[in-house]
């Protein structure tokens, strides 16, 4: 039985625990750069999706120092940023934007090199906080899927280059024998119906999963999936309890945000393919 000094000692040790990790955390945000609200205004602007005059022009308002860097790559004769298969290394190695913070190289990255922007903050976040936060917090896809539920989308995020279909299609096959539970749907124009017929007829049906594909290039339906996850958990309604929906995306503006909370998201798929490829 304990007694209460063993209860005192108890709480008393895990006081410290707390004070340690709360001293971590600020010795860890001491060393983190200073990212200004400008830098921070054009890293979350819903213009940097394409590069054009509007774009450039939006940049040169925000920070002038660094449109002028922008329009030396572009009419670089060699076009070697562009060229370089990891813009993150080149811009942070190359002495001549050595004045460049370490976020301002992730924005030009954004601004220009899009496709390459997911990787490239891999390497900004372990460079500045560690490989740990890199880390999905799952070891392999049986082990999202154990952690998920019927209710809650299982979102993929995807970098450039990444495409988990058969992934999800082999994992089918080990879990049950065959992939004939398992719906895929590439998302595009004029998919929606399809999508809301397979889904209408999956919640009828036991054990079935959905894996809706690239729903960053169905931005007109995104709402309308919203309002078919949402209706998951209406009263009354019993999913059955093997049923899953597998989402994948690229990040993306129109994706709802109210899905990225509901759902289980995994953001570094690659990671995950990779571990459990070696593994079978």
């Amino acid at each position: 039985m304990a007694t209460a000094s063993d209860i005192i000692q108890e709480e008393e040790g895990g006081d410290e625990q707390q004070q340690q990790q709360q001293q971590h955390i600020n010795e860890l945000e001491a060393k983190l750069p200073c990212i200004t609200h400008d830098e921070w205004t054009l890293f979350m602007s819903p213009l940097l999706s394409t590069i054009n005059e509007d774009k450039l022009s939006f940049v040169n308002d925000l920070l002038a120092s660094l449109y002028s860097v922008c329009q030396h790559l572009l009419h670089d004769t060699n076009q070697e940023f562009f060229k370089h298969s990891n813009p993150y290394l080149y811009l942070t190695r190359h002495d001549h934007h050595s004045r460049l913070s370490r976020f301002q190289c992730i924005l030009i990255i954004k601004i220009l090199r899009p496709e390459l922007l997911l990787p490239s903050i891999s390497q900004y976040v372990a460079e500045q906080m560690g490989s740990k936060f890199l880390s999905s917090g799952f070891d392999d896809i049986q082990d999202i899927y154990t952690h998920s539920s019927p209710q809650a989308p299982i979102i993929l995020l995807l970098s450039s280059g990444t495409d988990p279909t058969n992934l999800l299609l082999r994992f089918a096959k080990e879990t049950r024998g065959s992939a004939s539970h398992l719906d895929v749907i590439s998302l595009g124009q004029g998919q929606g119906p399809k999508v809301e017929e397979v889904l209408s007829k999956a919640l009828t049906l036991k054990g079935r999963w959905i894996f809706l594909h690239n729903c960053h290039l169905s931005a007109s339906f995104m709402p309308r999936l919203r309002v078919l996850v949402n209706n998951f958990s209406k009263p009354g309604l019993e999913l059955d309890s093997q049923f899953r929906l597998f989402l994948s995306t690229k990040p993306d503006v129109h994706f709802p945000l109210e899905l990225l909370q509901l759902g289980l998201k995994v953001r570094f798929i690659n990671c995950i393919i990779s571990k459990y490829l070696s593994s079978h």
